[in-house]
């Protein structure tokens, strides 16, 4: 009777690259204190592939529209046009929202990060937006 392995070949190879990876990155790290600056959060957030798989679908983008109070600012309205998410403050200017993660998006021109936090429906109950260190919370009109 010959053995077989329960793994694909070559995952061998990819559990040790990954075994030999983890463990050097620990032992560099662990004799340094911890230390996370903006630049580092905005280099390591949760980000997808450049190219996804498969896009959003418009029914998830969908749940994101809206508008949204901004405090002392004016509202700021999120629209979905040909597959995109734009936010269009009072202002009038239209602006891309690239998605970054679950629930997050990058707005390169602005360099916003907006982060939509949900309720247990899943609907959007705010929206945070982060610029330079400052975070403010919009609420979503009902």
């Amino acid at each position: 009777m010959q053995l077989r392995s329960l793994l694909p070949s070559g995952a061998w190879h990819c559990f040790a690259i990954c075994f030999a990876t983890g463990a050097f990155a620990i032992s560099n790290t662990s004799a340094r204190p911890a230390t996370l600056t903006s630049a580092t959060v905005a280099a390591y957030r949760d980000s997808l592939p450049k190219q996804p798989a498969q896009p959003d679908s418009l029914k998830m983008l969908a749940v994101y529209t809206g508008t949204y109070l901004i405090p002392d600012d004016p509202e700021l309205e999120i629209i979905l046009e040909d597959g995109k998410l734009y936010g269009i403050p009072k202002s009038g200017n239209k602006h891309v929202m690239v998605r970054t993660g679950q629930h997050q998006f990058y707005v390169p021109d602005k360099e916003i990060l907006a982060q939509f936090e949900m309720d247990s429906f899943g609907q959007v109950a705010s929206l945070q937006l982060s610029k330079g260190g400052q975070t403010t919370t919009a609420v979503k009109k009902k």
